[in-house]
């Protein structure tokens, strides 16, 4: 590289430049969002954006079909984040909850509903 030349790819996160496009290892990537408690990690800039271009509609989009389907209102939001960062990010799954790392779909149980009433 010569003097005063940028490297081919830049990409600003977190105050950062880096000069790969992709961090196929999850753990070391600086593209992360946090929804609530949970946070989760892309191995792209691009599937972040993607993720968090999309999490409200299909929140509204997962509510609405399972309402549709038990003739009755329900919110499950967590549930809508993990169905579509599962369908984003195609390079693993890493998301922080509460503190612990997990790093596997099949570690996690949902477990559980609040009931409210409508006033």
């Amino acid at each position: 590289m010569w003097a005063g030349q940028k490297p081919r790819f830049y990409y600003e996160v977190k105050m950062k430049t880096y000069e790969r496009k992709t961090f196929p290892r999850l753990a070391r990537s600086p593209f992360s969002f946090t929804i609530e408690e949970v946070t989760y990690f892309f191995s792209t800039e691009r599937h972040m954006q993607k993720f968090m271009d999309n999490y409200k509609k299909n929140r509204n989009e997962v509510s609405i079909n399972l309402t549709k389907r038990w003739h009755m209102p329900i919110k499950l939001d967590l549930l809508a984040d993990l169905y579509l960062y599962s369908q984003v990010e195609n390079r693993g799954f890493h998301i922080i909850y509460k503190g612990r790392v997990i790093t596997w779909q099949g570690a996690i149980e949902l477990n559980g509903l609040t009931m409210t009433t409508k006033d």
